[in-house]
């Protein structure tokens, strides 16, 4: 997902204290490398600096990149780009709470339509649904939704499951349980094939029955 290039004044001022000390075009690169809108770091750099050949701006690009005086620039700005686009852990724990606690009814409107009569003069009726007004769905209600699928007989609507987001908050905020994990202590000593290998003759076949009287006791 690309990020909206920034220009130079949408910077705090302690970054844009960084970028004084730089040729302007130098922080320009940087705004259009961290930008992702390019798809290479020597497109970035052709756009700043215009009719430059694809090995000089490959070469230009990497060395303006590990400037001692640039790099401090280059990694305030990338850090403002990572904190602004990485969600926190409470928006991801805000985010599972509205999907657990929305239902169907806060997003549609369930009605029975009679649709004709039967054979013998009946009415006939059909349920159906239809998204509530705009002004009556809390916008962050519309998260709980995993799919909205059109159809030829309508739209078929699937929605997160709540209790998958429930088990997801209790992990996060520790909840559970600790969970009891039982370890088992062998206290045979260890048997490799060096063991073996390098054992003389008569006594190789010891070892080896050692083995398969304890494998024949475990089973």
């Amino acid at each position: 997902m690309s990020r909206r290039l920034l220009s130079y004044t949408d910077l705090p001022d302690d970054i844009q204290a960084l970028g004084r000390e730089l040729p302007r075009k130098n922080v320009d690169v940087v705004l259009a490398v961290l930008s992702n809108e390019f798809s290479s770091n020597m497109a970035a750099y052709q756009s700043v600096y215009g009719n430059v050949t694809n090995d000089s701006a490959m070469v230009s690009c990497s060395r303006l990149l590990s400037d001692v005086k640039v790099r401090p620039f280059y990694e305030a700005v990338r850090d403002l780009y990572f904190t602004e686009s990485t969600m926190s852990r409470a928006e991801a724990m805000d985010r599972l709470s509205t999907i657990a606690r929305t239902s169907l009814s806060d997003i549609i409107n369930f009605s029975t339509l009679q649709v004709g009569v039967d054979e013998q003069g009946k009415p006939v009726f059909q349920s159906t649904w239809q998204f509530k007004d705009s002004a009556d769905i809390d916008p962050e209600q519309m998260q709980a939704i995993a799919e909205l699928t059109a159809t030829r007989d309508g739209f078929k609507i699937k929605m997160h499951d709540p209790k998958a987001a429930i088990k997801q908050l209790a992990d996060m905020a520790g909840w559970n349980a600790p969970t009891k994990v039982q370890a088992e202590v062998s206290h045979e000593p260890l048997v490799t094939a060096g063991d073996i290998l390098y054992r003389k003759p008569e006594h190789k076949l010891e070892v080896v029955d050692g083995i398969l009287a304890r494998k024949s006791q475990d089973a």
